[in-house]
């Protein structure tokens, strides 16, 4: 008999399911000749279901045609696949994190088992096991847990305490406390730690010498999810099976279903093609690579020539020469050749001497034939060894044995290893397993699936007729396991885990507009309302604005933020649709009236991105707000008495296309009237772009849509969210500046900047610069603060030429910071007293430095001054032009991004380590866009039945204009200006735009015919006729994109709706560059009554084009006396 596994897949539901009952009785039915007590070795229940039993091999077959047994396979050998390195990854001591949630993650260690008495496993400073916790500590004979090790359990032997250090290795390496002064004798000294230092571990004891079996893996697997881990890492491996007969495969499927991330080894049969383990697509499986750290053994000839070689020596030979056995001098047992090789048995002659061998030998054997050390001819993978050990390389030992084979008395030693910086780092290690892939040659990935509008007949049922598609596609799965997402609420598509092969028969079928990746998309991430013009003395319409509902697509959100309280807020409007479904810990009130997620197990946000942009967009009025007492005012949104429904898409890997296009579909169908996205991708057609997808829908049903135009900087053509029916915002400055003062101690003042909320109460401290900042650096390093360089700064404020590492000041012990940045876009907290100076100043500080004899300092509390410079588009804000549509202006809009002061987690870091704060300081356009959110659903309150096309109009129109001279790219920075929230309510005339109108324009961009009536959601004709140029879109802004040697004319055609006063006149105004030669006709505008259109065009003459490059800009204002409708009229090349 053998042992077998009998796999039968998920615990049915059933409450009143015994698994070792029904597990007995299968048994019974099936087996011959012995009991079921002696059969039944290991029964699984808590996470799956199945068993492992001793079986003949005619049971094995009896068991395997059984009705719910999955599959049934041998329980096979596992075996395991064997303190800079978190360092080298750029995971130090300085990165961000967030102690207070990492002491409640738990790791999961299936593996040898644990030294539980080691310092990277004591529980000094660890605070109470996490309540989630539902394990035991069941870790056999001499076994104690802790709060560090909360967990224990055994598969094997008699106890989960390991007797090669495997699993004592492997656990402290993903969760190990942080040890300082962790050497091999004095080696390689720095500080061991894990990736969650502060996390917890629970260890799974499955192996023994001989190795780990199948049938104990499976059982840690079905314990460790039960017990409530939240990741699983397993360092062991075996032949690449099907995956219904693999026991890690099995075990780490039903653990991703509990949201449970099991890493693991991809094996060391490397450098072989195809021999990659753990090949499950739900596992992450890790091939193995150098650090930027090598040892580095010399070996010195009698000649005192020193050889480079490698290895991991920590013994000390002090210098002295030994004689050197080479061949006839090793053996004079063995041929020449066979001494050479220091084949086995061979070494008889090496007592006292350091021995040479042409190739690998077994140094032990060299340590009990007496040698002192051993040279070899290179190896791979450097290591200890039990006497001292160089390896050289093919020319260094070619050179070397020359030497022993000419001198007369041939002698040498072996230096102590040294540490050097491998700049080649990192690559791959030879032993590590390759890929491809030899089960899933070609792997599936999650596609989504457009299928444009719904049809309108009653009948129709989008997850019926996402199935039916999938039946006729799917080759390798089944239906259920293929379908991640059905969209169908607002739109028509869903998301599926597909095959390539799938995915181009998917995309040929009729109906699906796009099929495309589902790729993954970043977050961009008091005062700037007043700045804005909209504050507690703006007209407000209190009894519209508590029903407009704002849907904020974002990271989650944190209520219980007094931003988010519903104290004094009436009842839910009755036009909400949608649900409060936020998850684990998650409570709605009539202020927060929904809630979904699509990531992790809650709508509660962990960063605080989503809670910052939700306060920005309609918190309510909170006064008394600041950062530690620094900029002390009122928060609030746009719209503080409406409500808000948070959609949580992002996690801290990014954000998916299928969660934001889920997210969209609910909002749209919950009655949501705008929705705000402070998230961004690459640019791609609009028909594989979910975020350009989901708010064309929303525009149909009236909903605006506003974005971030992103993050990455002044170089041109960077803007995201670029489809025209978004309103793209860009980041701005508001008129509040920090100003940070830097006293001598000669009383002379030198103001710089920062956000310093720290007050040193003026006491004066001893100014570290250069020598007297280190002395382990050059005088260069210490006065650029250089890494690794600030070790005599303790007490004293760090002066430093350049940008440093604040946080590696703060450790060192430095009270504060003296930087010289001459250009500061957005200074931040941070975690000591910072200021930062420009040219002029720095050099006037850093001369009294210099010729002080006791030179001092100190830093002051920043104060907040006016900055009339503003408002200014932050160097990070992207810059057009538009990369997708060439004759579009993007951005659309700019407003306030910078060192916004909004909601914040008291659960998320700050600068200040430990620090809990409610409201906290964020830059982005992340910050921006909920700004022109929240003005959107001003409007929105004055004009509810206006077009998402209106309250864009609205909003670029009465922009205020922007200066190009602190601006270069103009436009493309900023867009038609900075948003002017109270003028926008009353913008005289609109230019609105339809839906057809937008679908016409893709027309004239050779998107299919049929493509666009599926996304119309009937029939659509592309005619000649009715393609709308892009240019002629009816716009606020007017732009073209022309090349340079053009000298036709260029005409834009517009229509204006009249939304203000009856029988209200409009004369056209024109301004800007002097080298455009522009014509508006007609000059005048007359409307009889409020909805009357009126069209005109506008032609810039070719002949002023001659010569232009880069962009050239003009405006034209429509004006009636009291209302002034400016459009920005921009020419680039």
């Amino acid at each position: 008999m053998q042992v077998y596994i009998a796999y039968m897949g998920a615990l049915p539901e059933k409450a009143s399911y015994s698994p070792m009952s029904h597990h007995q009785n299968i048994l019974q039915e099936v087996i011959e000749l012995s009991s079921v007590e002696d059969s039944l070795v290991r029964s699984y229940g808590r996470s799956f279901n199945g068993f492992a039993a001793k079986l003949t091999e005619s049971e094995r077959d009896k068991l395997a045609g059984m009705e719910g047994v999955v599959s049934v396979f041998p329980d096979t050998l596992y075996k395991p696949l064997t303190t800079r390195s978190y360092e080298f990854m750029g995971l130090g001591d300085k990165s961000k994190r967030a102690p207070n949630i990492e002491t409640d993650i738990i790791v999961g260690v299936i593996d040898h088992g644990i030294w539980p008495e080691s310092k990277s496993f004591s529980d000094e400073g660890i605070g109470p096991i996490p309540k989630k916790w539902k394990g035991v500590c069941a870790g056999g004979t001499n076994f104690t847990c802790n709060t560090k090790v909360i967990g224990a359990r055994y598969y094997v032997q008699d106890s989960a305490r390991d007797n090669d250090s495997h699993g004592s290795h492997t656990a402290s390496t993903a969760a190990g406390n942080i040890v300082e002064g962790v050497s091999m004798n004095g080696l390689a000294k720095g500080t061991a730690r894990g990736g969650v230092p502060l996390g917890r571990i629970a260890i799974y004891r499955v192996c023994e010498p001989v190795g780990c079996n199948g049938a104990s893996v499976l059982a840690a697997f079905d314990d460790a999810i039960a017990d409530g881990v939240d990741v699983i890492t397993i360092s062991l491996g075996g032949v690449v099976l099907d995956l219904y007969v693999d026991p890690i495969a099995i075990g780490s499927f039903h653990a991703m279903t509990r949201g449970i991330v099991t890493t693991a080894a991809f094996g060391n049969a490397g450098p072989n093609l195809q021999t990659g383990q753990n090949v499950a697509p739900w596992i992450i499986s890790v091939a193995a690579g150098y650090t930027d750290r090598k040892f580095v053994t010399t070996v010195v000839n009698g000649d005192a020539k020193a050889f480079p070689g490698k290895w991991i020596n920590d013994f000390d030979l002090e210098g002295q020469m030994y004689p050197l056995a080479y061949g006839k001098t090793a053996s004079n047992s063995c041929t020449e050749e066979q001494a050479r090789l220091c084949a086995s048995g061979c070494l008889n002659t090496v007592q006292g001497k350091i021995v040479v061998c042409d190739t690998l030998n077994n140094v032990t054997e060299s340590r009990e034939a007496g040698a002192v050390g051993t040279i070899l001819y290179d190896f791979h993978i450097p290591a200890p060894d039990p006497i001292p050990l160089a390896v050289l390389d093919y020319s260094n030992f070619d050179a070397f044995t020359s030497y022993v084979l000419t001198s007369p008395d041939p002698r040498g030693t072996i230096l102590r290893s040294k540490t050097v910086k491998d700049n080649d780092a990192p690559f791959v290690a030879s032993f590590s397993s390759r890929g491809p892939n030899s089960l899933f040659s070609d792997i599936m990935k999650v596609y989504i699936a457009y299928m444009g509008a719904l049809p309108e007949k009653a009948s129709y049922s989008p997850m019926s007729h996402h199935q039916n598609i999938l039946q006729e596609v799917i080759e390798s799965s089944s239906v259920e396991d293929s379908l991640v997402r059905s969209y169908g609420r607002s739109f028509n598509g869903f998301a599926a885990k597909l095959t390539e092969s799938e995915r181009d028969k998917l995309a040929g079928m009729d109906g699906v507009v796009s099929v495309f990746p589902n790729t993954v998309y970043k977050l961009l991430t008091t005062r700037s309302y007043e700045f804005m013009g909209l504050g507690d003395k703006s007209k407000h319409v209190p009894e519209v604005e508590t029903d407009i509902i704002v849907g904020v697509l974002d990271g989650g959100i944190w209520p219980e933020s007094k931003s988010f309280s519903d104290e004094g807020i009436g009842p839910i409007p009755k036009k909400w649709k949608g649900i409060c479904a936020g998850g684990t810990n998650f409570t709605c009130n009539k202020k927060l009236i929904g809630a979904r997620h699509y990531v992790q197990d809650s709508a509660r946000d962990n960063d605080s991105h989503g809670s910052h942009t939700a306060s920005t967009a309609a918190g309510n009025i909170v006064e008394g707000v600041s950062m530690n007492g620094l900029a002390k005012g009122t928060a609030r949104g746009g719209v503080p008495l409406g409500r808000i429904a948070i959609y949580r898409v992002c996690e801290p890997a990014g954000c998916n296309a299928a969660s934001l296009l889920g997210a969209f579909d609910d909002a749209i169908a919950d009655g949501v009237d705008v929705i705000t996205i402070s998230i961004g991708g690459g640019v791609v057609k609009v028909d594989v772009d979910p975020i350009a997808i989901g708010s064309l829908h929303a525009m149909t049903k009236g909903i605006v849509t506003i974005a971030s135009s992103g993050n990455d900087g002044s170089k041109l053509g960077n803007a995201r969210n670029v489809a025209p029916w978004i309103i793209s915002v860009a980041a701005g400055y508001t008129d509040r500046k920090f100003v940070t003062t830097v006293v001598n101690g000669d009383a002379i003042a030198l103001p710089g900047k920062s956000i310093n909320d720290f007050d040193l109460e003026g006491q004066m401290y001893t100014l570290a610069y250069g020598k007297t900042a280190s002395n382990n650096c050059t005088e260069e390093q210490a006065r650029r603060c250089t890494s690794g360089c600030l070790n005599t700064v303790q007490g004293k404020i760090v002066v430093c030429d350049t940008w440093n590492n604040v946080m590696e000041s703060r450790e060192a012990g430095a009270v504060g910071t003296i930087l010289h940045i001459n250009v500061v876009d957005i200074p931040g907290p941070d975690p000591i007293p910072v200021a930062v100076l420009n040219d002029t100043n720095y050099e006037a500080f850093r001369s009294y430095v210099l010729t002080s004899p006791n030179p001092r300092g100190t830093i002051l509390r920043s104060k907040t001054v006016k900055d009339n410079d503003a408002p200014f588009v932050a160097s990070f804000s992207s810059r057009g032009p538009n990369t997708l549509f060439s004759d579009i202006m993007k951005p659309d809009i700019t407003a306030p991004g910078v060192n916004i002061l909004a909601a914040y987690s008291p659960m998320s870091p700050t600068a200040v380590p430990g620090q809990r704060m409610d409201y906290y300081f964020m830059s982005g356009t992340s910050m921006a866009c909920p700004h022109v959110g929240g003005v959107a659903a001003y409007i929105k309150t004055f004009h509810p039945d206006w077009s998402p096309s209106a309250v864009k109009s609205a909003i670029m129109t009465t922009a205020w204009a922007m200066n190009a001279s602190k601006n270069t790219e103009a436009e493309f920075a900023y867009g038609s200006g900075h948003v002017n929230p109270t003028a926008a309510v009353h913008p005289g005339l609109v230019y609105e735009i339809s839906k057809e109108d937008y679908l016409n324009m893709l027309c004239s961009l050779d998107y299919s015919a049929n493509g666009i009536s599926i996304l119309a959601g009937g029939a659509f004709t592309c005619s000649k006729e009715s393609k709308v140029n892009v240019r002629d879109l009816n716009y606020p802004s007017m732009t073209a994109k022309v090349s340079a040697s053009s000298s036709s004319d260029i005409t834009f055609s517009r229509t204006v709706t009249n939304v203000g006063k009856d029988g209200s006149t409009y004369k056209a105004k024109l301004s800007g560059d002097p080298k455009l030669n522009i014509n508006v006709d007609p000059e005048t505008l007359s409307f009889e009554s409020s909805g009357d259109k009126k069209s005109f065009t506008v032609t810039v003459s070719g002949n002023s084009l001659a010569g232009i490059s880069g962009i050239v800009s003009a405006s034209l204002v429509w004006s009636d006396g009291s209302h002034n409708v400016r459009s920005p009229i921009v020419v680039y090349t």
